[in-house]
């Protein structure tokens, strides 16, 4: 199906934004590619060169290619034995090599006849990184001459491929899969596409849906997928609404338009067995229902926070009954401490799931965000209630070091109130009791904190989470307890838990901080990370049409991360809309990688420093011909443009005769643009501080003045 790619980059000459960034982008490709020198048409007129030259002994188009070499030179870092200029006499006489792209702005609204590739504001193909190329097609031939020459520059790119189809719905269908749709005719170029990338060994995937609209399906894909081109062709059978200047009209992504191919395709019809998913199933007999050990109840509640929590509250019932009854029957402080102490907790999980409910009210008009950082108020409870545990539980085992030197516990409790000293009495035949209890304690506390922070984070509720690490501390407090039991028992050294258990209060502190810290960024509305802006600064700088990033602002309520974006780009509205949807999607994708349930994006765009001046451009007209004057002095009229963006937004022209330096004081101009490197009247406009600039070209054309404006 393919043509060999003849590798050339095109570009006809421009001294104008849109022509440097033409340059550098068909510069970059060329060497990219190694194909060859970059190939530079500059446009000449006898009459006009004579007109430039004026009382000059300079031939101005010798000037003029000496001048354009060294301004491409400048722009694209290129030697002079790497460019080729090539000089034509009107943009409709310009021949190209076959097979090559031109990269330009303006042609391909006026020739359709080679393939032109426009990059909008990109310098370089590689400027927002190394992404694939998306070659869009439907159910005529025509899109197959996109792959003609997507597909051979994919390869020497070394670059992958999607090909993208939207289509429309097949109403007698029932499947929202959008391939089951797809026409035959487009099952059968889809067929040809793989094919060919197959042969060429280009890496390639399909995406296939079911857009409203098909512009915005192409330009939301190439944008979700970071494409760096999108290369599409001219469709032979649309008289009004072509999809090909949809697209440049709203893409922010470099587009290639492809030629029209002159070949005749045969295309194999593609054998595609569909089946209506409408039909009515055969009818089966019903499965008998199998014996389930868990509930229906219990397992449609499984991962509901309320459900969570009603289950840990029952495990503190249990075991401050089963803990206070055997501590008092066996007279054991430590048992019964620990009982008294998860009646507490009983309250500490009702008061939890209290705050769920509460957070689980959508957002109103008073509560935008809804009341989801609530969570955060509790979690941050919990963290200081942690940091008090571990205070109790450090001196608790201090004291339990103390004792065994008793001089020193003296010496210590002289300058500093302690605790009495609670030692651990256990019997033989208590022992095995001691041992069920509190083991078993430790296995349900771990298990079931486990639970609470895995629900926690699948529901986002924050305070389910703090709260299992609360669960996970009485844990770690109850192994303590368990390694002291067992020392006294087979050691009979129970002074083994005392140090064990500073280690544990440091974690738990660590723990207790964490969760205070967190709660505490949240309440006070703190970024969602210092790494996490930044990363989210280089998504945008990375997205097609952002010139700058001006400034990322993100804070948290609940796991939904909030961020206000300001970003700086050119493009028009319609441009607009596609890079917002690119920020949203590459925002979205990044953060919700990060442990977040949703995010929020919203995007303020403002436009670049209009760095408004006035310059203006000595021309001389003589038998319908116009060129740059020499001077100023042997200009017949003036071009006065006004600048904004760094283009031009109006222009006049002004009669030259008479007093040129009045009139250019007058008008504020900053620069004059003549061909000539110098003026007679150079000290008196740098007196008025007005600078002189020769032009690289002699042809109001070249400097972005069509004729017809000029006329």
């Amino acid at each position: 199906m393919h043509q060999q790619l003849a590798q050339r980059f095109c570009v006809v000459f421009s001294d104008t934004p849109e022509g440097a960034t033409a340059l550098t982008f068909a510069a970059n490709l060329n060497k990219m590619t190694g194909s060859g020198k970059l190939l530079v048409h500059v446009r000449v007129k006898a009459q006009c060169s004579r007109m430039a030259q004026g009382a000059s002994d300079n031939n101005a188009d010798v000037e003029q290619r000496q001048r354009v070499l060294a301004h491409v030179q400048t722009l694209t870092g290129l030697s002079e034995t790497e460019i080729e200029l090539v000089e034509f006499d009107s943009t409709g006489s310009v021949e190209f090599p076959a097979g090559s792209i031109v990269v330009d702005h303006g042609l391909v609204s006026r020739r359709s006849d080679f393939n032109v590739l426009i990059p909008f504001d990109e310098p370089t193909l590689d400027e927002r990184g190394n992404g694939p190329f998306l070659i869009p097609f439907g159910d005529s031939e025509s899109d197959l001459d996109a792959a003609d020459i997507g597909l051979p520059l994919a390869r020497q790119l070394n670059r992958p491929v999607i090909f993208y189809h939207t289509t429309w719905r097949n109403t007698e269908l029932a499947s929202d899969n959008a391939r089951d749709h797809m026409c035959e005719g487009a099952l059968a170029i889809l067929a040809a596409l793989e094919k060919t990338a197959s042969d060429l060994g280009v890496e390639f995937r399909t995406e296939v849906e079911m857009a409203p609209d098909v512009t915005e399906g192409i330009l939301h894909s190439a944008v979700r997928n970071a494409a760096r081109l999108i290369v599409v062709d001219r469709g032979r059978r649309t008289l009004i609404g072509s999809y090909v200047n949809q697209i440049l009209d709203q893409s922010p992504i470099p587009t290639l338009v492809a030629a029209p191919s002159q070949q005749v395709r045969r295309l194999a019809k593609p054998v595609v067995a569909r089946r209506s998913l409408t039909a009515t199933a055969q009818k089966t007999a019903p499965a008998r229902r199998k014996w389930q050990l868990v509930p229906d109840f219990i397992r449609s509640n499984i991962g509901n926070p309320i459900f969570v929590m009603v289950v840990v509250a029952a495990m503190y019932i249990v075991k401050s009954f089963v803990k206070v009854t055997l501590g008092t029957t066996i007279n054991s402080p430590m048992l019964t401490g620990d009982g008294l102490h998860n009646i507490a907790d009983i309250f500490e999980a009702l008061a939890v799931i209290l705050v769920i409910k509460v957070s689980q009210r959508p957002p109103s008009e008073k509560y935008a965000y809804g009341r989801k950082n609530i969570e955060f108020v509790s979690a941050g409870a919990i963290g200081l209630g942690l940091i008090g545990m571990a205070g109790l539980f450090i001196v608790k085992s201090v004291v339990g070091i103390l004792a065994n030197f008793p001089d020193i516990d003296s010496a210590v409790r002289g300058i500093v109130p302690l605790p009495d000293f609670e030692p651990l009495i256990m019997s033989a035949s208590h022992f095995p009791w001691v041992l069920a209890v509190t083991a078993g304690s430790v296995a349900l506390s771990f298990f079931v904190s486990r639970y609470q922070i895995s629900v926690g984070k699948k529901t986002g509720h924050d305070s389910l989470i703090a709260d299992g690490e609360e669960t996970a501390s009485d844990g770690r407090i109850e192994l303590v307890a368990l390694v002291g039991v067992l020392a006294e028992y087979l050691f009979h050294a129970p002074w083994i838990e005392y140090p064990l258990g500073i280690v544990i209060a440091f974690l738990i502190f660590r723990t207790g901080k964490e969760l205070w810290l967190k709660a505490w960024h949240v309440l006070l509305q703190h970024s969602i990370g210092v790494e996490h802006d930044g990363e989210i600064r280089r998504i945008l700088s990375t997205s097609p049409g952002v010139k700058s990033v001006e400034s990322v602002k993100t804070f948290q309520v609940g796991r939904i991360a909030v961020c206000h974006l300001t970003v700086t780009t050119g493009c028009t509205t319609q441009k607009v809309n596609h890079i917002k949807y690119a920020i949203e999607c590459a925002v979205e994708r990044y953060v919700l990688a990060q442990d977040f349930h949703k995010v929020e994006t919203h995007i303020n765009f403002q436009p670049p420093v209009a760095n408004r001046h006035r310059e203006a451009i000595a021309i001389v007209r003589k038998d319908n011909s116009i060129a740059v004057a020499p001077t100023v002095e042997e200009a017949t009229s003036l071009l006065i443009l006004d600048f904004e963006f760094g283009r031009i937004t109006r222009a006049t022209e002004e009669n030259a005769q008479g007093n040129q330096l009045a009139m250019l004081a007058v008008k504020r101009v900053s620069r004059v643009r003549q061909f000539s490197t110098g003026t007679n009247l150079d000290i008196q406009l740098k007196g008025l501080g007005i600078e002189v600039v020769p032009t690289s070209s002699y042809l109001p054309s070249s400097l972005g003045f069509s004729p017809s404006i000029l006329a």
